[in-house]
């Protein structure tokens, strides 16, 4: 699992392989993460100062990517239990 990742501008995490999850901390700075499929967005979450001292766990599952927008601050878990495998985004 990486650390809290912030970057200020527009960063686009690959489709991914394998279920991965991304944890998502909601009262971080002005920002989004956003969920695609294909050309398809599938889902997005804002994030910003205001909001509650909160995170919030999504599951990739195998094609999905992840747009990581302005100043969310996400950490990405890449080392997903056997168990969890194949859960739905």
């Amino acid at each position: 699992m990486e650390g809290w990742i912030t970057t200020g501008k527009v960063v686009v995490r690959e489709p991914v392989q394998r279920t991965a999850a991304i944890v998502i901390k909601l009262n971080s700075g002005e920002g989004a993460v956003r969920f695609v499929k294909g050309d398809r967005d599938v889902g997005a979450r804002e994030t910003g100062p205001g909001e509650e001292k909160k995170v919030k766990m999504v599951f990739l599952s195998v094609g999905h990517s992840c747009w990581q927008i302005g100043d969310a601050c996400v950490k990405y878990i890449t080392h997903v239990p056997k168990e969890l495998e194949g859960a739905q985004c």
